[in-house]
């Protein structure tokens, strides 16, 4: 959701709830409906949305999920460039090259054999050296589910949860060959007729890709605990940026996360 941040969620007791924090809650819920409303009609009328679909792309099915080399990528999508918004999952590999990458208006500078995750909705541009080599994946929130694999699993991965500051992962040594070969893998499958099979080792490839990018956060890089407070926090999210002009009580989010509102 953009630069937005609650960094004091998981200090939340959700045990402990009394009268005064009930009313906190319906005007927090509250606050947070405006601030979607505002925020979204903002960057609507700020920043494009990209869907799959609108992009240039070389491998792609059925507006879910593309893979593209970044000579490609970078020729057929100049807009890219500019600020904008994506409605999917986006993955790119830099293999070679340099320049900067901008993500929620954080730069990072693009280091050979990098990896960034980037969620839904998140603020994008990237100024790149024509140099660049590597790999750009694109899928869908769904592209999973439509597999019958919840895509709940990504939030496993800190780097695409929405409280880990930094996006970004530099391999090391014995993870490139790996990694190399994943999207080499997912290339190859896309550049065939794709079927369900493939659409299968695809998303394997994906989170085998995202695993071994986490033990690399373990090894190296701060991790964020997501926790079970922080995934209901973030589906909470979720559904209000879906439901906000219908639903406005607690008890109604309650209800969709399956959870029990204390009273």
């Amino acid at each position: 959701m953009g630069v937005f941040r609650l960094n004091t969620i998981e200090s939340f007791n959700t045990s402990k709830l009394d009268n005064r924090n009930i009313d906190f809650m319906v005007v927090f819920t509250e606050k947070i409906v405006i601030f979607i409303r505002e925020y979204r009609s903002r960057m609507k009328d700020l920043y494009p949305t990209f869907d799959i679909n609108n992009l240039s792309t070389c491998n792609s099915l059925n507006e879910i999920f593309s893979i593209d080399q970044f000579s490609d990528y970078l020729t057929g999508n100049p807009n890219t460039a500019k600020i904008h918004r994506h409605s999917f999952y986006h993955l790119t590999y830099f293999v070679n090259g340099g320049g900067d990458n901008v993500i929620d208006f954080k730069m990072y500078e693009v280091l050979p054999q990098s990896i960034f995750f980037m969620r839904p909705g998140q603020v994008h541009s990237w100024d790149l050296h024509s140099s660049v080599e590597g790999y750009v994946i694109n899928f869908a929130p769904t592209f999973f589910d439509q597999l019958q694999i919840s895509s709940s699993i990504l939030d496993e991965f800190s780097f695409l949860s929405i409280f880990h500051e930094d996006q970004r992962v530099v391999l090391s040594e014995n993870k490139k060959d790996k990694i190399n070969n994943c999207f080499q893998q997912i290339l190859a499958e896309s550049s065939n007729e794709i079927n369900r099979n493939s659409q299968i080792i695809i998303a394997s490839a994906i989170l085998q890709i995202c695993g071994w990018a986490s033990e690399e956060v373990q090894n190296g890089l701060p991790i964020v605990e997501t926790g079970y407070n922080s995934l209901i926090f973030k589906q909470f999210i979720e559904q209000i940026e879906n439901n906000f002009l219908e639903l406005k009580m607690p008890k109604n989010y309650a209800a969709l996360l399956h959870i029990t509102p204390v009273i």
